[in-house]
């Protein structure tokens, strides 16, 4: 191809991915009006217009609107805006959790990772079934099952914090430890992720270069990070923060592409560079990426549905869309709730953080857009799988929602029983609900029984 229609095809790519991200966009903000979190309307959107698309328009049209070498850099420039995003995500979280760690937030932690992982093997025993064989795939039993049991812990912590932020409740003892334990358990979740995609390898050269990296990505982002922490770096950080954001955009991009293309992932090169930044003068520059990165997020969705819509079989798998929707809400809101009951929360607060935990939202379709491409789902179980993260994330807010006008009944019933006790014998508030001693009529002065009106005598 010739520089003149190489520049062409740039030019095509970039003008699908504006078209594609102010669709995206546009249907954040029209959510957003129904109190949903904006990221539920991108990915509804993202992963619905392609195949809309090539249903209206066929393929052969689909073809000329989206040809193949503008998908191609399409991919590229979704790629890119993930790892930015990714790199000011992970960062974030590590930020965070500094300090973390209380016996409340332990137990919580267990509760969010161990039961929903549990629900995932049992999804994976669902799939081995006769149920499950026309969408099950081939990849191997062990990569599937550690795949799934990491999907169904996920929860997204930027939705799970816009959520938090919209409605006040990010400083309250609910949103410090869904946060916490939201945190640590995609921290845990990240690792067994590429553990994963090492055991799905299809051969051992390659799994045998993604265990090197996995080795050797640390000790590079470890060297990297004693560079940028060095005096010197971090002055110029200080004095040009915008050459800053640009030198870690750049590294971003660098990694993320350069781990997708060693055999391993986009997100694990580019937590790795996250892992490498320091704090100090180099959270804004961080920040300003991590902005910049969710800006395009909603193209990586439009990128998913258009390989989900290649890859589509037809098959509509309506009892595992069910399967999934029950383990996830099971394992999330019923483990979240049993931790932080196990940690001193009352009732009512229990099941706020299990609900909140339920959120699974953008991180879940990141997980998921990479089990599909790796090819260990398939396209039904991607799409399955996709509608338990929205209708999970979409249920947050009508659910806590729900909890709080219950809270809010028992305590006007329990104010109410206590405005109406009636009042005492004697008047003695302290005798409330103590009853009054029998009548056993006149009696000595002072005694019960005893008349306090004066005996009628003949002396008047």
């Amino acid at each position: 191809m010739s520089v003149p229609q190489e520049a062409l095809t740039v030019l095509h790519a970039l003008a699908l991915g504006l078209a594609a991200f102010a669709v995206a966009r546009g249907c954040g903000r029209l959510v957003v009006l129904l109190r949903q979190p904006a990221v539920i309307g991108e990915v509804a959107v993202g992963l619905l217009l392609a195949p809309l698309l090539l249903r209206v328009l066929g393929e052969d049209s689909f073809a000329r609107v989206v040809p193949d070498d503008a998908l191609d850099w399409l991919r590229v420039l979704a790629q890119i805006g993930l790892a930015l995003f990714l790199v000011g995500l992970v960062h974030e979280l590590r930020s965070a959790w500094t300090g973390q760690g209380t016996r409340s937030a332990g137990w919580v932690v267990a509760g969010a990772l161990v039961p929903p992982m549990a629900t995932g093997l049992l999804v994976a025993a669902w799939l081995w079934t006769p149920q499950g064989d026309g969408v099950r795939g081939d990849a191997s039993p062990a990569a599937l099952a550690l795949y799934l049991a990491v999907a169904f812990s996920i929860t997204a912590v930027p939705v799970l914090a816009r959520i938090l932020t919209d409605r006040g409740e990010e400083a309250t003892s609910e949103g410090r430890l869904s946060m916490t334990a939201a945190i640590v358990v995609d921290a845990v979740g990240w690792t067994l992720l590429a553990l994963a995609l090492v055991l799905h390898g299809a051969d051992t050269v390659g799994a045998g270069f993604a265990v090197a990296a996995l080795v050797l990505g640390p000790l590079a982002s470890a060297a990297l990070r004693r560079l940028l922490s060095a005096d010197a770096v971090s002055g110029l950080c200080r004095r040009s923060p915008r050459a800053a954001a640009a030198l870690v955009a750049a590294a971003a991009a660098a990694g993320g592409l350069g781990a997708e293309h060693g055999g391993l992932t986009l997100p694990l090169g580019a937590a790795l560079v996250a892992l490498a930044i320091p704090a100090g003068p180099w959270l804004r520059p961080v920040a300003v990426v991590g902005r910049a990165g969710l800006a395009g997020v909603p193209l990586f969705f439009v990128v998913s549905g258009v390989s989900l819509a290649e890859s589509a079989t037809g098959t509509t798998a309506w009892d595992l869309i069910a399967v999934a929707i029950l383990a996830a809400v099971t394992g999330k809101i019923g483990g979240g709730y049993l931790g932080a009951r196990l940690g001193g929360c009352s009732p009512v607060s229990a099941l706020r953080v299990g609900i909140l935990l339920n959120t699974r939202g953008l991180t879940e379709v990141i997980v998921l857009n990479i089990g599909f491409t790796a090819g260990i789902i398939t396209a039904p179980v991607f799409a399955a799988l996709t509608v338990m993260a929205v209708v999970t994330t979409v249920l947050t807010g009508p659910l806590l929602d729900a909890v709080g006008r219950y809270a809010r009944r028992r305590e006007e019933h329990t104010a109410g029983a206590e405005q109406h006790v009636p009042a005492p014998p004697g008047g003695r508030p302290d005798l409330a609900g103590v009853p009054a001693p029998p009548d056993r009529g006149p009696g000595p002065p002072g005694l019960p029984g005893a008349s306090s009106t004066p005996k009628d005598t003949d002396e008047h």
